[in-house]
């Protein structure tokens, strides 16, 4: 187990690879009722089956997390990992977790893939609905107080 404030500032984002679209989202649920099919189908279970996304969350896929988090978590910063410089600052929750697209949990847990949905205190930002993301480029959630050590850090690890 990895405790957050264990991590040094500049490893403290997620690396976010796809935005889920509705159908994708459809594919995830069948997947996990099939999954859960054997397993306890508990709160987490149910309030994810019956997620219908409004038009402030969103749902994506993240790489490898950088620690153990509990949920929800907030966020505030967003930017393009491949281009740092490129980066908005809106609050959001993660509010649900799927840990490597089979079982909803309760947290996002260090060293697995997860797939989060995302609410927006306001609406969701450009820089998710631009189609520059969900190309080739990789989005990174974090906090502000982090992201100029991460910054930093991807600008000078810059190939």
């Amino acid at each position: 187990m990895l405790a957050e404030q264990n991590v040094n500032p500049s490893d403290k984002y997620l690396a976010c690879n796809s935005i889920l679209d509705s159908d994708s989202i459809v594919l995830l649920k069948k997947n996990v009722t099939e999954f859960c099919k054997n397993h306890e189908q508990d709160a987490l279970y149910h309030e994810f089956i019956n997620l219908q996304p409004s038009g402030k969350e969103l749902a994506v896929v993240t790489l490898y997390a950088y620690a153990d988090m509990p949920l929800p978590i907030t966020f505030d910063t967003l930017f393009i990992i491949e281009k740092p410089e490129i980066y908005t600052e809106a609050a959001f929750t993660v509010k649900m977790s799927i840990i490597n697209g089979w079982i909803p949990v309760d947290q996002i847990a260090h060293g697995h893939k997860h797939v989060l949905v995302l609410k927006f205190e306001d609406t969701i930002p450009e820089i998710l609905t631009q189609s520059r993301v969900r190309g080739s480029q990789r989005l990174g959630l974090c906090n502000r107080i982090d992201f100029p050590a991460i910054q930093a850090n991807l600008l000078a690890n810059a190939l």
